[in-house]
């Protein structure tokens, strides 16, 4: 997957993942999807298909 992100949110994703511990910036992307699919109630983050 490929995505653009605008320099302000690509700078706080930095701002955030490097203190939090996240190696690279795929790992920060990877733990904020994760948070924010169960943050909805999206379920398992292992591949389940969220309805709606």
């Amino acid at each position: 997957m490929v995505i653009l992100i605008p320099t302000e949110e690509l700078e706080a994703l930095d701002a955030w993942g490097v203190p939090a511990g996240m190696k690279s910036r795929t790992a920060a992307v990877r733990a904020l999807i994760k948070k924010g699919l169960e943050a909805v109630g999206g379920g398992q983050t292992t591949g389940e298909v969220l309805a709606g």
